[in-house]
């Protein structure tokens, strides 16, 4: 807000000062408003302004439109934006009307990110999203299946808890979010991109919905799958364990036009030895629950079938027919707190 501080002198008459700093007020709001947008052009204000009184001894009443930070929707990029601030006072019985305004552009291009997530059930972490059906060869998508027990098709469009993430189930269904401003051309209506989503030969193309109107921020899904398939069949198909998977946003018109991130599906643990490097077989090994002392339940990737614990290192169980020397594997938990047991 604005404030005075009264100055007294011999020579000058102090209404003189007050208009003075009243003027001096008034010609920094142009300056702050272009660092603004130099600065943070997607958080220009648009329509928003506080109402500030200031009096002094001579009565002075000054009003001054003051844009604020309260309106964060993303300004579509080479917008025109005019502010103006206006100041309306008496002086000696006279009213007097003082008036400055500031136009600038906001920035036609902004970087892009790009970050994989992943749906949790419940709790304090993640973020709520509103989450769009996603489209893959013109057609819409199933809903994204959560496998856990139990398994729920979860609603879409809607908001659903989602937390960063490097690591996957195969199953699971695989979120991707862009961040992309300048993709934000019109801001009445929640808008689209694309991107491809990759695991060895598979390539899938994803049409992303914007999670809101005005956001320039879009997140879409696939299904992944343990099942040999072919490109563009809306699922992502991987193949083995350690599998990492890929995706990939390109936006031509920037700086730097293609952003990517990169997870793993089905990581395994390995026992090894600290001198050769090797794995080690026939480590007996538990996952156990902090919160009990017990062994936790584990489920393989259908998210029915029960693990039975403990389990040996680089031996077969009834979830992984196939391990590599000194291997072992947890498939799926519920969220928890958990530690290994050797």
């Amino acid at each position: 807000m604005l404030g005075f501080q009264q100055m007294r002198t011999e020579h000058v008459d102090p209404k003189v000062n007050m208009l003075g700093f009243l003027m001096k007020q008034l010609k920094t709001l142009p300056v702050l408003l272009k660092v603004l947008s130099l600065f943070a052009p997607e958080f220009l204000p648009k329509r928003v302004f506080a109402l500030v009184q200031c009096k002094s001894l001579i009565s002075l009443l000054c009003l001054a439109f003051i844009p604020t930070m309260l309106v964060l929707a993303a300004t579509p990029p080479n917008t025109s934006v005019t502010n103006t601030a206006n100041a309306s006072y008496l002086v000696g019985g006279t009213q007097a009307l003082v008036s400055g305004s500031v136009s600038m552009i906001t920035a036609a291009r902004t970087p892009a990110t790009i970050e994989f997530l992943q749906y949790i059930p419940q709790g304090s972490t993640g973020t709520l999203e509103n989450v769009a059906t996603t489209r893959c060869n013109g057609q819409a998508m199933p809903a994204p299946q959560y496998i856990m027990p139990p398994a729920t098709a979860l609603v879409v469009p809607g908001l659903l808890r989602l937390v960063p993430a490097t690591e996957y189930v195969n199953g699971d269904a695989i979120f991707i979010k862009v961040t992309d401003y300048d993709q934000n051309l019109d801001a009445t209506i929640a808008e689209t991109i694309q991107l491809n989503v990759n695991s060895g030969s598979d390539t899938e193309t994803l049409t992303l919905t914007e999670t809101g109107v005005s956001t320039g921020v879009f997140i879409g899904y696939i299904q992944s799958s343990a099942s040999a398939g072919s490109n563009n069949n809306c699922q992502l198909n991987i193949l083995g364990s350690n599998a990492p998977i890929g995706a990939t946003y390109t936006d031509l018109l920037d700086v730097s036009p293609t952003v990517a991130d990169r997870a793993l599906v089905d990581p395994f643990g390995l026992l090894f030895n600290s001198n050769s490097g090797l794995g080690v077989d026939g480590g007996i090994i538990s996952m156990i629950d902090v919160a009990t002392g017990l062994p936790a339940t584990i489920y393989c990737d259908d998210g029915t079938t029960i693990l039975p614990q403990p389990i040996v290192t680089g031996s077969a169980t009834i979830c992984d027919p196939v391990v590599k020397p000194g291997s072992f594997r947890f498939p799926r938990a519920l969220p928890g707190n958990y530690r290994f047991q050797l």
